[in-house]
């Protein structure tokens, strides 16, 4: 399975990286009026908010011709946290369009938001 690829600099992401974990629940009211409630997954679905400030033109190419080759959201790859170094497998993009902003000469910043599906 591909990995999300490292900058040039070796560098997994610039900072600021959000995460977050999200839980599903489905809850069902019966006639009776009881009403009872499901955990949709048990580890939930976590997100990463990736990219950068100040990318330049060469991480930018790389991150786009990853996001291309993956297809938007249609193909999973591996994600090693920039934090701790821990391997989530099934990881895909969160978005199906490539956005970034030019701010300067070999100079860019991009958000890329990225999920774990369960």
């Amino acid at each position: 399975m591909p990995t999300f690829p490292l900058l040039a600099d070796g560098a997994k992401t610039q900072f600021p990286l959000t995460e977050s974990i999200t839980f599903r629940t489905l809850a069902v009211t019966v006639p009776s009026g009881e009403r009872y409630s499901y955990a949709e997954s048990a580890t939930g679905t976590r997100y990463w908010t990736i990219g950068g400030p100040s990318l330049s033109d060469a991480d930018t190419s790389t991150l786009k011709a990853f996001f291309i080759a993956r297809r938007g959201s249609w193909e999973a790859f591996d994600l090693v946290d920039p934090r701790t170094g821990a391997t989530f497998t099934n990881c895909r993009f969160d978005q199906d369009s490539f956005d970034y902003q030019q701010l300067g000469p070999d100079e860019n910043r991009i958000e890329i938001r990225i999920k774990q599906v369960p």
